[in-house]
């Protein structure tokens, strides 16, 4: 029995192994794009913006990067799925390690 993972924690998931520097900005672009495609939610609206300012030139990588980590730093998430009959609970804070991105320009 396969458990999917709810999108929020998928994005948060993806946003933090950006943020860690295991996924390239456009390795994110690429999983993120069809990933939300057709859910909207407060999440996907914040980052499809701040890819818009990205792209547009508006907002720096740097600035981007800072917007993605204020995102995702938050409350502990608990996920839980069943593997091979057993219930697996998986305890996770968001929160990456802060480097020298500037403030994000507006």
């Amino acid at each position: 029995m396969t458990t999917e993972v709810p999108l929020d924690i998928a994005i948060r998931g993806y946003v933090s192994a950006y943020l860690c520097g295991k996924l390239t900005l456009r390795e994110f672009e690429t999983w993120f794009i069809p990933a939300a495609w057709d859910h909207t939610t407060d999440l996907t609206g914040e980052i499809e913006l701040d890819l818009v300012e990205l792209g547009n030139g508006d907002l720096t990588e740097g600035g981007f990067r800072h917007l993605l980590r204020q995102l995702i730093s938050g409350p502990e998430v608990v996920v839980t799925a069943v593997s091979g009959g057993t219930v697996v609970t998986t305890y996770a804070t968001f929160a990456p390690p802060e480097n020298d991105a500037p403030e994000p320009p507006r």
